[in-house]
């Protein structure tokens, strides 16, 4: 519920969005509300698979992935037709409730039967502190191979109007 409140209200303040910062502020809502979103249903999908994690996480992705592909076209073409704040404001209402409803009608994760929860697996015997973490090379070539994912994002979403 959550997320579905900090997705809804930051679309509807792109939706009346006078600057760059409101609309930056109002993204930086909307990106921790899919963020919360997406946690908990990574979440709960590795609960009702205890055995076939992988999957479960790929799926869940695979989905995410899917739910944007999928309003791509009708977003576009309410932007054509009624403008980009009329898209703001309607995606951002009725994704605020899909997600809504999605989170109260939700079943809880039961482990099924016959199934056994695995031991975790430990992926590093060393567990780094934020300090030593960001004097680590590692970590900053994972971080600009990020950022740059970003920029080739934001590229192309600059250059969606071209298409």
């Amino acid at each position: 519920i959550f997320g579905a409140i900090l997705v809804t209200i930051g679309w509807i303040i792109c939706s009346f969005a006078s600057s760059l910062g409101v609309l930056y502020f109002a993204q930086i809502l909307t990106g921790a509300g899919a963020g919360a979103v997406y946690g908990t249903c990574s979440g709960n999908s590795l609960k009702w698979f205890p055995d076939k994690r992988g999957l479960a996480s790929g799926a869940t992705a695979a989905g995410f992935g899917a739910g944007a592909a999928i309003t791509v076209i009708p977003i576009a073409s309410m932007i054509n037709n009624s403008g980009y704040e009329r898209a703001f404001l309607v995606f951002g209402i009725v994704q605020g409730v899909i997600i809504a409803c999605c989170a109260l009608f939700m079943p809880r994760a039961k482990l099924p039967p016959g199934t056994q929860i695995k031991p975790r697996v430990i992926s590093s015997k060393k567990n780094y502190s934020q300090i030593q973490m960001i004097k680590e090379p590692l970590f900053w070539l994972i971080w600009a191979l990020l950022d740059k994912e970003e920029q080739k994002q934001r590229k192309i979403n600059q250059n969606q109007n071209d298409i």
